[in-house]
């Protein structure tokens, strides 16, 4: 049976004509949205969407797998949260072809690092409902069998979830996140030209310690460095909860990171943290999703609040902070206004450009994949608890 592809083309710059999920730029870009199939069969919990999946792409092959939701009983009801461990494999230029299921992962896995590189996809870390891992491994797959390959790599140093990284010249960088339980400004790399060295700790982030940041390769000067935005902290130690509005790049052949403009959207700050990001051409990011700042940083301190509540035995008022934390997740997706806008930033100049016009990738938790011109943005959030099964590809033209 054929499969039905919906396609939204989104074209900037071209004959002084706009369109929906317009980018405001130089170069000249245009930029095609097909909404692709979902994974798993119509009865499986990936049939309401997961968030914080691993997703790569290898050897013309899109893969999805783990992730977490709520698949029986909403969080708003008291639903428990479960992790999972299936693999899917799809073929990125069959128009026709679905998902296959192509095997399992060593355990359920949700909220780690998945990295594609010309030799596979690193996994790197995440957690589950019995633990945090440190757990990393390179994933092939087989065109011939439809089957994944799993290589093991040294294990992380600490246990790590909610952290993000990226592939830049053989190496594998992994910054921020959950580390041994607290979150981190650590940042480790791995080179996979010389795997026996193991994780090697490389110059902290100097933005603070979160969890969720997005980031991406980005080209400045003749070289490939990591780009990084967003991300929130809840109460720990003697930090109180914060939602990051930054961006910082990082060179390696420096060895520093430098303070990038802030992103801005009418003039307001906008949280990155939760999104995704991808490069555009050598020189741009395309940043996407994230939560409200106002509204996350709202339910961060209410969270610390409830917590010291309950740490002094007044239980009246923890049960009033646990009212309005139902209400906070009862509450629909608009209201949640998770960030709408295509994110824009501009290496070259040092500024972002924006227009708030796409809704499917208004999102928290979801995972991006790209190579090349082609990216895809699966599943996520689309409010407190709830998850779309969606996934989208987008394809580039950049002209200079």
């Amino acid at each position: 049976m054929m499969l039905q592809k919906k396609q939204i083309l989104i074209f900037i710059f071209i004959s002084g004509m706009f369109m929906s999920c317009q980018i405001q730029q130089e170069p000249e870009i245009s930029l095609k949205w097909t909404k692709i199939p979902s994974a798993g069969e119509a009865n499986s919990p990936y049939a309401c969407g997961v968030a914080a999946a691993f997703a790569g792409i290898y050897n013309n092959y899109l893969l999805f797998g783990g992730g977490c939701n709520f698949p029986d009983i909403p969080l708003v009801l008291g639903g428990s949260k479960q992790f999972y461990d299936d693999l899917f494999i799809r073929q990125i230029d069959d128009t026709l072809s679905g998902w296959t299921r192509a095997g399992k992962l060593p355990q359920p896995t949700a909220y780690g690092v998945s990295v594609s590189t010309p030799a596979g996809i690193v996994c790197v870390g995440g957690c589950n409902s019995e633990e945090k891992l440190s757990s990393a491994y390179l994933i092939t797959i087989d065109p011939g069998k439809d089957s994944v390959t799993f290589v093991g790599l040294p294990s992380f140093p600490e246990t790590v979830d909610n952290a993000t990284g990226t592939y830049i010249d053989d190496r594998i960088y992994i910054v921020c996140g959950n580390m041994s339980g607290k979150p981190s400004s650590k940042m480790y790399v791995l080179s996979l030209k010389n795997i026996q060295d193991g994780w090697e700790e490389s110059v902290m982030f100097p933005g603070g310690a979160r969890v969720q940041p997005t980031a991406c390769r980005l080209q400045q000067d003749n070289e490939t460095g990591l780009f990084l935005a967003g991300g929130f902290r809840g109460a720990f130690d003697t930090f109180q909860p914060e939602v990051f509005t930054d961006a910082y790049y990082f060179s390696p052949r420096e060895k520093s990171w430098i303070k990038l403009s802030d992103p801005l959207a009418d003039s307001q700050l906008v949280s990155l943290g939760g999104g995704v990001s991808v490069p555009v051409g050598d020189s741009l990011a395309l940043c996407m999703g994230g939560v409200n700042k106002d509204k996350f940083l709202g339910a961060l301190r209410r969270e610390q609040k409830a917590s010291e509540a309950k740490l002094s035995g007044q239980q009246e008022v923890w049960n009033e902070y646990e009212k309005q934390r139902i209400e906070y997740i009862s509450r629909p997706s608009e209201w949640h206004q998770f960030n709408r806008k295509l994110m824009l930033y501009h290496m070259k100049t040092n500024t972002w450009t924006v227009e708030d016009s796409c809704l499917h990738t208004a999102l928290a938790g979801a995972v991006a994949a790209y190579s090349g011109n082609i990216f895809f943005v699966l599943n996520g959030e689309i409010r407190a608890g709830v998850r779309t099964p969606d996934i989208w590809e987008g394809t580039f033209l950049v002209k200079n």
